[in-house]
């Protein structure tokens, strides 16, 4: 191990944070680290802390232990570069010999998992109980790849071509209106954070959600670091092992920063003061400046779950505040809101003429009782 050793529940130091995103996604040592703050201080140091307390609870900090400081993590992802063609048992056996030869098979094999979810975004996790249920684990074994497994989980979509036009459902259209801020007023879909690229755009039935993977940042530096390896690639035909940083498809990360583009576009108020009030300010860089996408045609690995998001958009409004909010169609929202406005008086002006009915017919009966009785009066004297 270094000399130096930064624990895994604090925050690491700037040249730290250099080392990291060099061994995770070929970062040039001079790039600017301010737009990965947001990953440093949320997914990597909660992921971070979570694992310091596991291996605390399991007195893996000593001998038996593999990662235990943020220098380690930079060990595992340099290695997993070199390596992640191997299979999980086969990565473990490797990893345990050149880097914790003391290590638990166990403590090797959560290690390794804690750096493909910070490096590559995948919830991927198997002994140990996720700390997140609403984001699906990605199971591994030991036969597997890496590779293999990633994709798994961004595989194209079989999507037929249902009628919709002359293209079918491909050729179907996004509204400049079809955007998270409105999917929230319009549709009572609210927005739900995820550090999983694989669970991006994901809908949640139970709770009416959809989930956003918001590190826009880490998917741009994961394409340049796929760059970085294409160059290099060309120096010797022996070896053809994936670098850890090509294993996701630059198709779906490509897409994945489309989707961002669709549903938060930049310059738009109401997505601004969104994201602002949700402390998600990847729309406001300034690396933005691409295309919005047009039609559904532009998308094949998430576009299953943009044409479920879709359609919810188009969905009646659950409830009356959605009602109130959703003034897409004018002309429809009014005859509505005025049909319910006569309603209401209707029924209110209804209650004001039977009270009055009954008032008349409670004062007609008192006079005839007052009337019997002034005439009884009468005949008695």
């Amino acid at each position: 191990m270094g000399q130096q050793h930064e624990r895994l529940d604090q925050l690491p130091k700037d040249t730290t944070k250099i080392a990291i995103a060099q061994s995770f996604w070929n970062w040039p040592a001079c790039g600017n680290l301010q737009q990965f703050e947001a990953f440093f201080q949320g997914h990597y140091h909660d992921e971070c802390q979570k694992f310091y307390w596991q291996i605390c609870s399991k007195s893996w900090v000593g001998p038996q232990g593999a990662v235990t400081s943020h220098q380690d993590i930079v060990k595992v992802a340099q290695l997993l570069s070199l390596e992640a063609g191997r299979s999980r048992g086969a990565l473990r056996l490797c990893t345990k010999q050149m880097l914790f030869p003391s290590a638990s098979d166990e403590a090797v094999q959560q290690s390794i998992e804690l750096v493909i979810r910070l490096s590559l975004m995948l919830n991927v996790r198997t002994s140990m109980k996720s700390l997140s249920p609403a984001t699906p684990a990605v199971h591994w074994n030991d036969q597997s790849t890496m590779e293999e497994v990633v994709q798994l989980q961004f595989g194209s979509s079989s999507l037929p071509k249902l009628k919709y036009g002359e293209g079918g459902v491909l050729d179907l259209p996004f509204e400049v209106a079809f955007t998270a801020p409105n999917l929230k007023r319009w549709s009572g879909v609210t927005v739900e954070w995820t550090a999983c690229l694989a669970d991006h755009l994901r809908h949640d039935h139970e709770h009416r959600a959809i989930r956003i993977f918001p590190y826009r940042q880490c998917i741009v530096a994961l394409l340049k670091g796929q760059e970085v390896c294409n160059e290099g690639n060309h120096s010797s035909q022996e070896d053809r092992r994936p670098e850890a940083a090509r294993l996701i498809p630059a198709s779906v990360l490509k897409e994945a920063l489309a989707t961002l583009d669709l549903l938060f576009p930049p310059f738009d108020p109401a997505v601004v003061k969104f994201l602002k009030q949700s402390k998600h300010c990847f729309s406001l860089d300034g690396s933005w400046g691409r295309r919005r996408p047009r039609r559904l045609r532009e998308f094949s690995h998430f576009r299953e779950r943009l044409l479920e998001i879709h359609d919810i958009f188009h969905e009646p409004a659950p409830g009356w505040s959605q009602l109130w909010a959703d003034r897409r169609n004018p002309q429809q929202f009014y005859t509505f809101w005025i049909a319910l406005l006569v309603l209401a008086l209707t029924i209110v002006f209804g209650l004001i003429t039977s009270i009055a009915a009954i008032v008349q017919c409670w004062a007609t009966i008192e006079a005839l009782k007052i009337a019997r009785s002034e005439s009884n009066r009468v005949s008695a004297t």
